[in-house]
């Protein structure tokens, strides 16, 4: 996956809070499929965002106060769906290691 398409340059705040808003979403989807790498190559993408926008105090713009909420949610959104996976794969290692016991109790008996 390429982040080469991922503008932060404008001067505009509410560029700057669509392109945030389409990350996150992003990265949700990302998580879901599986993809660490991609994850974590648009985290680094949106920290030079986040980066600019507490540079230009956009957030603490009472005209984006709608903004920070949906911002908000996305993030809450982001981090259920990486415990989701997180589990997920948790329960998918302790499913291999129990296969490996039982192999390893198979080799043992024959």
């Amino acid at each position: 996956m390429s982040t080469d398409n991922i503008q932060t340059d404008s001067d505009k705040p509410s560029d700057l809070l669509d392109e945030l808003e389409r990350l996150l979403k992003m990265q949700t989807a990302l998580v879901q499929q599986g993809k660490i790498d991609d994850v974590e190559s648009l985290s680094a993408q949106i920290s030079v965002i986040v980066e600019g926008m507490k540079q230009k105090g956009i957030l603490e713009l009472d005209e984006f106060k709608d903004r920070r909420g949906r911002l908000a949610e996305l993030y809450r959104q982001l981090i259920l769906t990486v415990a989701a996976q997180k589990d997920n794969i948790g329960k998918q290692l302790q499913r291999i290691s129990e296969g490996k016991k039982t192999l390893g109790a198979y080799r043992g008996n024959v």
